[in-house]
Parts: structure tokens; C-alpha cells; sequence
């Protein structure tokens, strides 16, 4: 079964959230909502994101 939301936090450097947004939007999942903030140079984000289209699950 896929599922229609995940959630996803991250703490880390701004590229390695880019490459995992990514690969999620590749796999149908589109950011629903962001919290972002920043310490120095890492990124510490909280991210929901929904699966559009027909999964079918």
C-alpha cells in the first residue's frame, strides 16, 4: 500500500535536503507544507508531503 503522506525532518546541509525533495518529487510526492529554519550552514526542516495523482492505494 503507498501511502498518501509522509513526513520527513531533516538536519543537515541544504544539498543533501535538495537531492531527498528530489527523489520524493520524482516518486509523485509534492511538499503540502515546510517549516524551515537554519543554524550556521544546516538546514533543520520539518517537511509533509502528499502524493498527487491516482496511487490507487
Amino acid at each position: 500500500m503507498t501511502k498518501k503522506f509522509l513526513i520527513r525532518r531533516y538536519y543537515c546541509k541544504p544539498e543533501e535536503m535538495e537531492v531527498d525533495m528530489n527523489d520524493l518529487y520524482n516518486e509523485g510526492y509534492y511538499p503540502k507544507e515546510i517549516k524551515l529554519d537554519d543554524y550556521q550552514d544546516i538546514v533543520d526542516a520539518t517537511v509533509i508531503y502528499e502524493l498527487e495523482g491516482d496511487s490507487n492505494a
